[in-house]
């Protein structure tokens, strides 16, 4: 397993937010949390990133995660935020070399991953001079996905990346999600209140509600689920 959390729990003061929460991936995976808004599942992705303090195992690549968001950055565990975070008076291609930070390498390099995202999101090639504020509510979310590619992470993160957005702006997403792990072999591991996204990219699913694990499996073995299909993908 690449990624392993044990036993999780995170508390706000007196307020438990995750109840030993557990859960896997492989490498080359792609997995989903999916749940109700307010079930714990950016709380669940901040507490791998190192935002938040708790309690319990995170091991990655065998090894314990450390707690500095920094490190973890390091070791190839890249989140893309819900809300996108992105440098807003900054142009598109500064918001991206941003995200190259972590690598080791000259322009060249560099070049080769921006290209690499401008493929997957050729409108950004278009917009490379722009602010990323005047870009639409689409275009920032490609903008923030492309930046977590460029670290070229072992582990992407993506969490509520199609929130509020068109469909013809999920549509895209989807795309380059499809061509991410069918070109790269990437891990990753979304959170999504939108479980007809998730069930359509995942190998596996975990619900999460009330901050607990209540039910995990394939995604086919999901979707039989009537309670679930009912509850989440409008059957």
């Amino acid at each position: 397993m690449i990624l392993t959390v044990k036993d999780l729990d995170v508390y706000y003061g007196k307020a438990q937010a995750l109840h030993e929460v557990n859960l896997s991936i492989e490498a080359g995976e792609f997995v989903s949390v999916i749940g109700p808004n307010g079930a714990g599942k950016t709380t669940l992705f901040n507490a791998i990133s190192g935002f938040v303090p708790h309690r319990g195992q995170i091991n990655f690549e065998e090894r314990p995660l450390p707690r500095r968001p920094d490190q973890i950055v390091r070791l190839g565990i890249i989140h893309c935020p819900e809300g996108r975070s992105l440098f807003p008076y900054l142009s598109v291609q500064d918001n991206l070399n941003l995200g190259a930070y972590r690598l080791k390498v000259g322009d060249r390099q560099i070049n080769t991953e921006l290209e690499t995202v401008y493929q997957l999101f050729p409108v950004l090639k278009g917009r490379a001079r722009q602010m990323a504020h005047t870009l639409s509510g689409g275009e920032q979310q490609m903008l923030a996905i492309g930046r977590a590619l460029m670290g070229r992470p072992k582990l992407l993160m993506l969490d509520e990346p199609t929130l509020g957005l068109a469909p013809i702006v999920r549509a895209n997403i989807s795309e380059a999600l499809r061509a991410i792990q069918q070109r790269y072999r990437m891990t990753i591991l979304l959170a999504e209140q939108n479980a007809t996204f998730a069930f359509e990219h995942s190998q596996r699913i975990y619900l999460l509600e009330t901050g607990q694990v209540v039910r995990q499996g394939t995604a086919d073995e999901l979707r039989a689920d009537e309670s679930i299909a009912k509850s989440y993908l409008g059957g």
